[in-house]
């Protein structure tokens, strides 16, 4: 997974109890600004694009591949890489 030009954003590694690897991805609250966490080069958000600080969490799939949940709808989507936006 790849974390692209993210301005301040950390993506953190880990693993879950089945020995799957997961991440935590946060990025920080903007002065005035909506901020979002999104996904795969897209307009896919993996989280409220609002003001304040975001996080989302990937995990993986039965199939070995790392993926996150859309906000809004709840849909499961494979996430490839991750970026922060701001609004401008």
């Amino acid at each position: 997974m790849t974390t692209q030009n993210d301005p301040g954003g950390m993506v953190t590694m880990g693993t879950t109890g089945a020995g799957c690897i997961s991440y935590t991805v946060t990025c920080p609250a903007s002065t005035t600004k909506a901020v979002v966490i999104g996904a795969n080069q897209a307009a896919i958000q993996l989280s409220t694009f609002t003001s304040g600080a975001k996080m989302a969490t990937l995990t993986c799939n039965n199939m070995g591949q790392i993926q996150g949940t859309t906000v809004p709808g709840g849909a499961a989507v494979t996430v490839t890489d991750v970026y922060c936006s701001r609004a401008n």
